[in-house]
C-alpha cells in the first residue's frame, strides 16, 4: 500500500494535464461543503481561549478557597512562626 504522497504524485505522473483539470471540475461541486479552514481555525482557537479562561478562574477559585481554609492559614503561620523563631525550646508549637 503505498502512502498519500506516492499515490498523488503517481496521480500526477500518469494523468495529461486536460485530465487533471476534467478531474478538478468534477470535484467542484463539493467547494462549498463546511466552513473555510480559517474560520475553523478561528473557532478552535476561540474556544481554546474560553478553556484558558475558566482554567485559570477554577484555580483562583481553588487557591481562594484554600486561603481562606482555617487549616492553610495555620499551616502558612506556624511556618512563619518556624522562620521567625530559632530557639525552639521556647516555641509553643515545636518541641
Amino acid at each position: 500500500m503505498n502512502t498519500i504522497l506516492e499515490q498523488i504524485t503517481t496521480y500526477f505522473e500518469t494523468r495529461s494535464p486536460e485530465e487533471i483539470l476534467k478531474d478538478w471540475k468534477s470535484l467542484e461541486k463539493y467547494s462549498n461543503v463546511g466552513i473555510p479552514a480559517s474560520e475553523f481555525l478561528e473557532a478552535t482557537n476561540h474556544v481554546n481561549s474560553i478553556d484558558e479562561l475558566i482554567f485559570k478562574w477554577q484555580n483562583e477559585q481553588n487557591m481562594k478557597n484554600k486561603i481562606e481554609s482555617p487549616a492553610f492559614m495555620l499551616d502558612f503561620f506556624l511556618y512563619l512562626h518556624k522562620i521567625n523563631n530559632t530557639n525552639y525550646e521556647q516555641s509553643c508549637f515545636f518541641s
